[in-house]
């Protein structure tokens, strides 16, 4: 059975993908499903480090986000099946290969610049995206 790889994309990859990352490979490996789904969480224009509101509400639901930003690259892109962006534009300039992927945008509000508060109801709202597209991906394994 072909494994499923899934790209988190935005800009920064400090905020949204790197939420939906963690979610995915907290939920993918709590199902034992680890042989045919994993992700990569990935930006245009990555920042130096993760939102620190960000990796504080994630710490509130007890995982940790490990990793700093990364840029979108060709290698990731050719094992990717699905690219899932945040609700951003992705600047297909700088990676003109995403366009030949099979993209879904979550249209999710950017956290930088957040309080505390907003950022817990954009992880919230990415739990339930990512939970959704797991059993989605499951369902059409079967």
């Amino acid at each position: 059975m072909k494994k499923n790889h899934i790209l988190f994309a935005c800009i920064h990859n400090s905020g949204r993908s790197k939420i939906a990352e963690a979610f995915f490979n907290y939920y993918v490996n709590k199902l034992n499903k680890k042989n045919i789904l994993s992700c990569s969480s990935a930006g245009t224009y990555p920042k130096k480090n993760v939102n620190t509101n960000v990796q504080k509400v994630m710490k509130e639901v007890g995982i940790n986000i490990i990793g700093k930003p990364q840029i979108i690259n060709n290698d990731m892109l050719s094992k990717t099946d699905i690219v899932f962006t945040m609700g951003c534009d992705i600047d297909s300039d700088k990676c003109p290969n995403i366009l030949d992927k099979k993209t879904v945008d979550w249209n999710l509000t950017d956290p930088s610049e957040k309080s505390l508060e907003e950022v817990r109801k954009i992880r919230d709202q990415i739990a339930d995206k990512v939970k959704n597209l797991i059993q989605k991906l499951l369902t059409e394994k079967a």
